[in-house]
C-alpha cells in the first residue's frame, strides 16, 4: 500500500441497538459484521460483487449470518495496523480497483485501515472510504464531488448472535457432533477409552417434530401440529444416517450413571413412527411417554461455532417400584417424564462430558450440577467438525476444463456420478452410474474465487446447482495427495476431465462461438432442403416411425415418414465460464411438404393444417445415448426464458403405439431418434452429351435464353422459327471429382459464332451455361423480377460463361462501381462463393452453386430429380423451369444420349487411339511409340512416358485426369 493504515477511535455515530460497534482497539482476528454507521444495511457478496442489503429474517439462519459475517485478519507493524476482510459465505476477499463506485471483487487492493469515520484504503495520494446504503455498496474517493444519496460509512460490528438450530440448519450445515475446548476451557474432547459416545460415533439426520418443510414453506404435519402443544419449530429428533423407519433415534435412557443421578444417551426406536400419521397428540406432549425423551433443542453460538444440546424431558425415578416392579413407570403404564433434573424437574438438563473417578463419560446432567461440582466440563463444548473459521483451501483446480464428478463419500452414492436431479429446471443434485460428454446436465465447470482454494463448481446445464467454498486436497495414509480428489464441506469429490471443454462443429451467433451439445441441433440455413424421420429409440419399437393415422392422430408405424424441421426459437443456456464453450440450443416444429404440422389436441398429438391449432415446438434433449432424444414440447414458452411448468414430454402408448403428451413429472421418458433422410444416389458420369426429358418434353434454351421444356417443332426463340434437335443437346461436365463428394455438373450448350462452333471440350470457349437467377439481383428492379421469376420462384436460364479450372467460371458481370460489364471469376471459397472483385455485384449471377446441378436417382426407376446446388429442386410450371423447395412438384427427369448427329456440338475427335478409364488407371489402345502425359485436374503430372505397347495401362489417382497423347486431342477420363 502507498500509506500505512492506522486504527482510530470510536465513532460518535449512532448504531442500531441490535449491533455493538467495535473500535480499532477491540478489532481482532475473528468474525464481524460490516454495516453502515446509520441505517440497517449489511455488506454481503452477490455474484462476485459487493452488495448492501437488509437480509430477510426468513432466510436460513446460517445462510443469513454467513452472508453478513466477515473474517478479520489483523496485520500489525511498528507503525500501525491494517485489516484483511474475507466473507464467510463466499470466501471472497474484500478487494477493489481504485475507482469510485460499486465494487466488483478481485482487485489488487485488499488491505484496509480503520479510523473514526470508517474503513478506508489508500492508493497513491487518494483515500477511498467504504460506503453502503440501501442501493449502493462500494468505495468513494474522499475528495470526490459525486453525490451518493442515503449512504453512510462502513464500520465493524460485533457478532453476539446465538440461536436454536432448525432441522434445515443441522442437516445442511452442521451434520455432525464433536467435543472440543471452547473459549479457552481445557475440556476433554472425547470420552475415556472404553466409554461409548453415541453422539460423536454416529452421523445424524435432524427431524423437526412438526414435520418437514414443503416447497411453499409450510409444514406437512407428519408429527405434531404446532398448535397441539407449546413446542417451537426447533424441537428436533435425531436419527442415525442410514437407519430405517422407526429405528436409530437418539434418546435419554431410563438408566442413570451410578453413583450419580446423571442420565445416559442411547439409540433406539421411536414411538413417533408407531403412531398413525395425523393422530392428534396430547395437549401436554411432555406426558406423552417415550416420545418426549427423543426430543432435543440445540442452541448454537455463532461466534465460537459451539453448541449445547438440551433434552426436552428426562425420566422421573419413582421412590418405590410400581405394581409391575418397574422403578421408572407410573401405575397406568405411562413413563413419567419431566422437563429437567431434580425432584421437580426445574433444573435445566444438558448433554455434557462428565468426569467420574478418572473416567470421562457422555451424560445428561444439569447446568447447576456441572458448575457446582467444578468439574471443568462445559455443556457448550460441542462443536461441528465441518464448520471452520479457516477460509480458503489448498486445492488448485484448472478452471478451463469440463469435469465429471464422482462422489467419493462413503454410503450408497459412493463412486456414482453427481448429476442434475431433474430433466429440466433442475435445482438439486442427484447420482447416476453414468455421465456423458453429450449431456451437460452430467458435467461441471469451475470458477475460481478471490482467494486460494476457493472455487464454485457449477453444473454446466443448471448453474444454480453447485459446490462452493474452500476446496482442500484429500491425502492418503502417507500424507500424499490423492490425484484430482478434493473435499469441500462434508463432500469428497473426484474430478474427471470430461475432455469436452472445447469441441469442434461450433456455431457462431453474434460473433460468438457456441457448442450445441445437450440438445439436437440442425442448421437452420439448410433445413428447408432436408427431411427427417422421427423413430422410437426403444429396442422394441426401433423400426417404427412417427406419422399420422387416417384420423390425423399421431402414432408409430412401420412405414418411413419424413418431416421438415422448422427452427422456432434459439438461445444460449447453461453456465458461462472462460475457456469453456458456452452452450446454445434451438427449438423446432415438425411439418410436412403439404404444410401440415404436429400439434396437441384433446390430449393427443395430431397432424393438421388448421390454424386454430398451435404447432407444437420441441426441444430435442439428448438423453441416454448421443443420438437419442427426449422430445420436450415447449409450445409457446420459448428457448431462452422458459416457463418449464408448461412444458410436457412426448410419450408413446406401448399398447397401441399412439403418441400423446404427458407431464414432465410423469415417471415415463420415451426416447426418439431424429434421422436425416439418407442422401439419394447421384448420377455419376464422364463428361458427355445428354438430353434432359420430362415425359416427351426436353430441356432447351428458349426466348431470352430462359430454360424451357419443349419438343421439336414447337415455337422457338426469337432467332429461329421452330425448335430442332440441336436445341436440346446439352453438355454435362462433371464439377466435383473427389470420391467423397457427390457429383454435380455444369450444363452447357455451344454458341455459334461467325460460322464456327464452340466445342464442349474447349475449356476456355464461351458457352451458354444453365444457372438459377439470384434473388438478390432480381430485387434490383421490377423488370428483372418479372423476367426472371415466376410466382415468386427463381427461374432457370442460360448465361454466357467460360470454364476456368475445376469449378470456376468466368462470367461477364456488371461492375456497379465502374458502371460497366467486366469479367468476373466466380469460384468456390472457404465460406461460400468468392468473386474476382468486391465491386462485382453478381447481376443475376449469384454464387457458383447457382451454375451447378445434381441428379438424384429415384429408387427403382431410371428417373432423376434435378437439384440445384443452391439446395432447391427444378420444377416445370407449364414448361417454364423454376427452382423450389423439395416437394411433390419436383420435376421427374430422364437422361438420354442424343440419337442424332449434333451440328453445333463437336464431339471429341475420334481416331484409332482409344483412352479407356479403368480402376486405378487409364487404358490406352493404339498409341505404341507415342508420348503420353497424364495430369490431374490441378495440372500436376501423374505420368510422362513413351508407350512401348499398343495396349498399355498407366496408373492414375481416382477422379478426373487429362490424358494428352502425342498427335491427338487431349481427353478427360474419370478413374474409379
Amino acid at each position: 500500500m502507498a500509506a500505512i493504515l492506522v486504527a482510530g477511535g470510536l465513532s460518535a455515530s449512532a448504531t442500531p441497538t441490535d449491533y455493538n460497534e467495535l473500535d480499532g482497539t477491540k478489532l481482532k482476528d475473528g468474525f464481524i459484521y460490516l454495516r453502515s454507521a446509520s441505517g440497517d444495511n449489511s455488506l454481503v457478496v452477490k455474484n462476485g460483487k459487493l452488495d448492501s442489503t437488509v437480509v430477510a429474517s426468513t432466510d436460513s439462519t446460517f445462510a443469513r449470518l454467513d452472508s453478513m459475517a466477515w473474517k478479520v485478519t489483523v496485520k500489525t507493524t511498528s507503525i500501525g495496523k491494517s485489516y484483511q476482510l474475507q466473507n464467510r459465505a463466499t470466501g471472497d476477499i474484500l478487494s477493489y480497483e481504485k475507482k469510485t463506485g460499486t465494487m466488483k471483487l478481485g482487485g489488487a487492493i485488499n488491505e484496509w485501515g480503520l479510523d473514526d469515520t470508517g474503513f478506508y484504503a489508500m492508493s497513491g495520494d487518494s483515500t477511498y472510504y467504504l460506503k453502503a446504503g440501501a442501493s449502493f455498496a462500494g468505495v468513494v474517493e474522499s475528495s470526490t464531488t459525486t453525490t451518493f444519496t442515503n449512504v453512510d460509512y462502513v464500520k465493524p460490528y460485533e457478532i453476539t448472535t446465538s440461536f436454536n438450530l432448525t432441522a434445515e440448519d443441522f442437516n445442511n450445515v452442521v451434520k455432525k457432533f464433536s467435543f472440543a475446548a471452547v473459549n479457552g476451557r481445557k475440556d476433554p474432547a472425547k470420552t475415556s477409552e472404553g466409554q461409548a459416545n453415541v453422539l460423536t460415533d454416529n452421523d445424524w439426520v435432524a427431524i423437526s417434530i412438526h414435520g418437514k418443510k414443503k416447497a411453499d414453506g409450510t409444514l406437512d404435519g407428519q408429527y405434531f401440529k404446532r398448535n397441539d402443544n407449546t413446542a417451537s419449530l426447533d424441537t428436533l429428533l435425531f436419527q442415525k444416517v442410514g437407519a430405517k423407519d422407526s429405528t436409530g433415534f437418539l434418546y435419554v435412557d431410563t438408566a442413570n450413571i451410578n453413583p450419580t443421578q446423571s442420565m445416559k444417551l442411547a439409540v433406539g426406536d421411536s414411538a413417533f413412527f408407531r403412531r398413525a400419521a395425523g393422530t392428534a397428540s396430547p395437549s401436554n406432549y411432555y406426558k406423552a411417554g417415550l416420545d418426549s425423551l427423543h426430543m432435543f433443542v440445540v442452541s448454537y453460538d455463532y461466534v465460537t461455532d459451539s453448541m449445547s444440546i438440551k433434552p426436552v424431558a428426562t425420566p422421573i425415578k419413582l421412590s418405590s417400584p410400581n405394581t409391575n416392579g418397574a422403578s421408572w413407570w407410573n401405575a397406568d403404564g405411562q413413563e413419567n417424564v419431566k422437563t429437567g433434573l431434580g425432584e421437580n424437574g426445574s433444573t435445566e438438563a444438558v448433554v455434557c462430558l462428565r468426569a467420574l473417578d478418572n473416567v470421562t463419560v457422555l451424560a445428561v446432567d444439569s447446568t447447576s450440577m456441572i458448575d457446582a461440582e467444578n468439574t471443568g466440563l462445559s455443556y457448550a463444548n460441542i462443536k461441528s467438525p465441518l464448520r471452520s473459521a479457516t477460509l480458503g483451501g489448498d486445492a488448485k483446480i484448472a478452471a478451463d476444463k469440463v469435469y465429471f464428478i464422482k462422489y467419493a463419500n462413503k454410503g450408497d452414492n459412493k463412486d456414482k456420478y453427481v448429476v442434475a436431479g431433474a430433466i429440466v429446471n433442475a435445482t438439486e443434485k442427484s447420482y447416476s452410474d453414468h455421465a456423458y460428454a453429450y449431456m451437460p446436465s452430467t458435467q461441471w465447470v469451475v470458477e475460481a474465487g478471490t482467494a486460494d482454494g476457493l472455487y464454485v463448481i457449477k453444473n454446466r446445464e443448471f448453474p444454480a446447482i453447485k459446490y462452493s467454498g474452500a476446496f482442500n486436497k484429500v491425502k492418503d495414509a502417507d500424507g500424499k495427495a490423492i490425484a484430482d480428489t478434493y473435499v469441500v464441506g462434508i463432500d469428497t469429490l473426484l474430478l474427471e476431465d470430461a475432455k469436452c471443454a472445447v469441441v469442434e462443429g461450433k456455431i457462431t451467433v453474434n460473433k460468438k462461438n457456441y457448442a450445441t451439445i445437450g440438445y439436437g441441433y440442425y442448421d437452420p440455413k439448410v433445413l428447408e432442403n432436408k427431411t427427417f424421420k422421427v423413430a422410437s429409440a426403444s429396442p422394441f419399437m426401433k423400426d417404427l416411425f412417427m406419422q399420422a393415422k387416417a384420423d390425423s392422430t399421431m402414432n408409430l408405424a412401420e412405414d418411413d415418414y419424413f418431416f421438415y424441421l422448422k427452427d422456432v426459437n434459439n438461445a444460449a443456456y447453461g453456465a458461462t465460464v472462460k475457456g469453456v464453450d458456452s452452450l446454445y440450443r434451438y427449438t423446432y416444429k415438425l411439418v410436412t411438404k403439404k404444410g401440415e404440422f404436429v400439434a396437441q389436441k384433446d390430449s393427443k398429438y395430431i397432424l393438421t393444417k388448421d390454424a386454430a391449432n398451435k404447432p407444437s415446438v420441441f426441444f430435442f434433449k439428448s438423453w441416454g445415448a448421443a443420438d437419442s432424444y427426449m422430445l420436450i414440447d415447449t409450445t409457446g414458452i420459448g428457448a431462452a426464458t422458459v416457463d418449464w411448468s408448461k412444458a410436457i414430454i412426448v410419450s408413446v402408448n406401448a399398447q397401441n403405439a399412439e403418441i400423446y403428451p404427458s407431464s414432465l413429472t410423469a415417471a415415463k421418458s420415451d426416447l426418439f431418434t431424429v434421422t436425416e433422410k439418407a442422401a439419394p444416389s447421384m448420377l455419376f458420369t464422364d463428361p458427355t452429351h445428354q438430353n434432359i426429358y420430362n415425359n416427351n418434353d426436353r430441356l432447351a434454351v428458349g426466348k431470352n435464353n430462359l430454360a424451357v421444356m419443349a419438343q421439336p417443332g414447337n415455337d422457338l426463340k426469337a432467332d429461329a422459327d421452330k425448335f430442332v434437335n440441336d436445341n436440346f443437346t446439352l453438355w454435362f461436365d462433371t464439377v466435383n471429382y473427389k470420391a467423397d463428394i457427390e457429383a454435380s455438373y455444369f450444363i452447357s450448350q455451344g454458341i455459334k459464332a461467325a460460322g464456327e462452333e464452340t466445342k464442349a471440350e474447349d475449356a476456355v470457349a464461351e458457352r451458354l451455361y444453365l444457372t438459377v437467377a439470384s434473388n438478390d439481383s432480381i430485387k434490383k428492379s421490377d423488370d428483372l423480377a418479372k423476367l426472371y421469376t415466376l410466382d415468386g420462384a427463381a427461374r432457370l436460364y442460360f448465361r454466357t460463361a467460360a470454364r476456368h479450372g475445376v469449378d470456376t467460371l468466368i462470367v461477364n458481370n456488371f461492375d456497379e462501381k465502374a458502371g460497366v460489364m467486366a469479367p468476373d471469376t466466380v469460384a468456390a471459397g472457404a465460406n461460400g462463393t468468392k468473386h474476382s472483385a468486391d465491386a462485382a455485384k453478381g447481376l443475376l449471377l449469384g454464387g457458383i452453386d447457382n451454375f451447378k446441378f445434381q441428379f438424384e436417382v429415384v429408387d427403382g426407376t431410371d428417373n432423376y430429380l434435378m437439384k440445384s446446388m443452391t439446395g432447391k429442386y427444378v420444377v416445370s410450371v407449364n414448361g417454364l423451369l423454376v427452382v423450389k423447395a423439395d416437394s411433390d412438384e419436383n420435376m421427374l427427369a430422364t437422361l438420354k444420349a442424343p440419337d442424332y448427329a449434333t451440328s453445333n456440338e463437336a464431339a471429341p475427335s475420334v481416331t484409332e487411339v482409344k483412352v479407356i478409364a479403368a480402376n486405378g488407371g487409364v487404358q490406352i489402345i493404339g498409341a505404341a511409340g507415342k508420348k503420353v502425359v497424364v495430369t490431374n485436374i490441378l495440372g500436376q503430372v501423374v505420368a510422362n512416358t513413351v508407350l512401348t505397347s499398343s495396349d498399355a495401362v498407366i496408373a492414375a489417382p481416382a477422379g478426373v485426369v487429362v490424358v494428352a497423347i502425342e498427335g491427338e486431342d487431349a481427353v478427360k477420363a474419370i478413374v474409379k
